[in-house]
């Protein structure tokens, strides 16, 4: 839809910047460039698989993930954040990248891939934005869910590494 606009990602950053998702897709079709749009909400493991699903169905087999979903609370201190948003950016933030490490890694195995990259962003931001503790502390657990994936699969060809980023402005306040 080209009017549809989120409170917050890909759609809202493109608009403030000039573009919306759905110029993005206009400008990959006119380059005949090879694409999958796919909305959906990563944060529900089903879905994730579904997402998978019409990927590899469209495209062909996923070698490479990249694991860059991010949410931030807007009262992001420990006296202001609620639980219900504390709960949403660690779902977000955490809990989507274990499933889309585990579809990944499922689907690499049984399809016996030999060339696979798991690449997740981090971020630094505890050392810029010290009061953000809900944000700062979500993504800073990217690097521990990274070192005990690596050794479960060295053997399939997968690697898995974590990227940090310094900040970067979004165009969000």
């Amino acid at each position: 839809n080209p009017h549809k606009t989120a409170d917050i990602g890909m759609d809202w950053y493109k608009e403030k910047i000039g573009g919306s998702a759905y110029e993005t897709e206009l400008a990959l079709k006119a380059k005949n460039v090879p694409y999958v749009a796919v909305e959906g909400d990563i944060t529900d493991e089903k879905v994730v698989k579904a997402f998978f699903d019409k990927v590899e169905t469209e495209l062909g087999p996923v070698d490479i993930l990249v694991n860059n979903a991010s949410r931030y609370a807007e009262e992001d201190n420990i006296l202001m954040v609620d639980a219900e948003e504390l709960k949403t950016v660690y779902d977000v933030n955490v809990n989507s990248t274990l499933y889309m490490i585990r579809a990944f890694a499922w689907r690499y195995i049984e399809r016996q891939g030999s060339f696979g990259r798991i690449i997740h962003l981090s971020t630094d931001a505890p050392d810029f934005f010290a009061a953000q503790i809900v944000h700062g502390s979500s993504k800073v657990s990217v690097e521990p869910l990274t070192r005990p994936v690596a050794p479960v699969i060295p053997h399939t060809g997968i690697t898995v590494n974590p990227v940090w980023p310094a900040p970067t402005q979004t165009g969000r306040r």
